[in-house]
């Protein structure tokens, strides 16, 4: 790579809450990567890149399928191109499991990307897995308002592992049995999956007052409603959007890479629920795939555009929104050459991890020899000196009030007392 012109073009701050896709697709926040790439051997090369561009942007609308029971994000990559030579070539949408933007190694996530199902130890697209449907009934909801319904399951054996994603918690012993546990409400369905190998002998649910190790055990039944299989694939992929831009191989491979992350250690449980399982679920790592071809002796240059979605940082006013962009991807080349990065906007950079930049007359510009160390990261302001908000002076006049209350209440207790031990005098004295 002889050289990179990064352009960030951010004549707007995005809102903070969308309600219409249209009025979010409206928002033109860009970055356009431009590289000269340059094949110094004496043979063509044919190489398949991958860009990682970030998340779907938390205040981005998502769609909610109630047939399907699933989340639909809208596509806000269309209007993005790839060109080699200022021609359009074709590009594949991917996405990673992502948790941390403030820590990127290239490597590990560039493990998560795979042409197919990524495979496993234990975990393989023809994989069995049951499901067990219970209803919950009999628990007398006069006498307690507390009550679980728990089972116990052994420990991995390697053979099959547990999933139960209603569960509020679990306790392991340690002989590496885990005692899992749902809400006990009359009525409501309990869906228990085994991945792997069949049970022969289903655990025994045990009802109880309370979530606690000293509960008392009461009476309550778990009604076994249905019971049916299928293979992991089919499991994985029950709540992938079809129609969606989501590959069916990147979100097997997410759905194992999360169910990994969320099995308890030394124990045959994952511990996930619903709704974590959907917050992680948008937390993923969006990329561009693609290919380039040289010939001996070639140079190319690769434009590529991609939406720059910042986080909105509200504790200031006005608000600052901070944008991060991934430039340690460039390691892996052999080589790398002179990085130019420009930013056209109104706006007044607040912050930046990476010194060196200078004002211009349409922004900021910044200039490396070589590649810098670490990611680029900045913020972007309507004013030149935001101000941060003071949450803590609420607090401290909320203490200030009940510390003052707390000094009066004794007063305004005798008070009272006195004026009370006085009535009942005189009335004593009246008769």
């Amino acid at each position: 790579m002889e050289d990179e012109q990064l352009t960030f073009d951010i004549s707007e701050f995005p809102n903070s809450y969308y309600e219409k896709k249209g009025d979010f697709l409206k928002y033109n926040g860009k970055v356009t990567a431009k590289y000269t790439f340059y094949n110094p051997a004496d043979y063509k090369v044919t190489a398949k890149l991958v860009f990682p561009f970030g998340c779907y942007p938390e205040y981005g609308p998502v769609e909610y399928d109630e047939k399907n029971q699933i989340c639909k994000r809208i596509d806000d990559t269309a209007k993005f191109d790839i060109k080699i030579n200022d021609k359009e070539i074709k590009k594949t949408l991917r996405h990673t499991l992502y948790y941390s933007e403030n820590v990127f190694d290239i490597h590990n996530e560039m493990s998560m990307i795979s042409d197919g199902f990524i495979k496993d130890d234990f975990y393989s697209p023809e994989l069995s897995v049951t499901k067990y449907v219970y209803e919950i009934g009999g628990v007398d909801k006069k006498l307690y308002n507390r009550e679980v319904a728990e089972i116990e399951i052994p420990a991995f054996d390697g053979k099959r592992r547990y999933c139960l994603e209603q569960s509020y918690g679990f306790t392991t012993n340690d002989k590496g049995n885990t005692r899992i546990g749902v809400d006990a409400e009359n009525g409501e369905e309990v869906e228990f999956y085994v991945i792997g190998e069949p049970v022969k002998d289903l655990p025994k649910w045990k009802f109880y007052e309370s979530g606690s190790n000293e509960s008392k055990e009461i009476k309550g039944e778990m009604k076994l409603k249905s019971t049916s299989k299928m293979t992991f694939k089919e499991f994985a992929l029950a709540k992938l959007d079809k129609n969606g831009q989501i590959l069916e191989s990147d979100w097997y491979n997410i759905i194992v890479e999360l169910y990994k992350q969320a099995t308890v250690e030394n124990s045959g449980f994952i511990f996930i629920s619903v709704y974590d399982t959907g917050e992680r679920l948008k937390s993923l790592l969006r990329w561009y795939e693609y290919e380039i071809t040289l010939d001996p002796g070639e140079k190319i240059t690769n434009t590529i555009e991609a939406p720059m979605y910042p986080t909105i940082d509200e504790s200031y006013n006005p608000s600052i929104y901070k944008y991060n962009y991934l430039l340690s991807p460039a390691s892996t080349w052999a080589k790398f050459g002179n990085l130019n990065v420009d930013i056209n906007t109104p706006f007044f950079m607040t912050d930046s991890n990476q010194d060196g930049f200078t004002k211009t007359e349409t922004g900021y510009n910044f200039k490396s020899n070589g590649l810098p160390e670490g990611e680029l990261r900045f913020t972007l302001c309507e004013s030149e000196k935001p101000k941060r908000k003071n949450p803590i002076l609420g607090t401290y006049i909320l203490w200030y009030f009940l510390f003052i209350f707390l000094k009066v209440l004794p007063i305004v207790f005798v008070v009272v007392v006195i004026v009370i031990i006085g009535r009942v005098l005189t009335k004593r004295g009246r008769k």
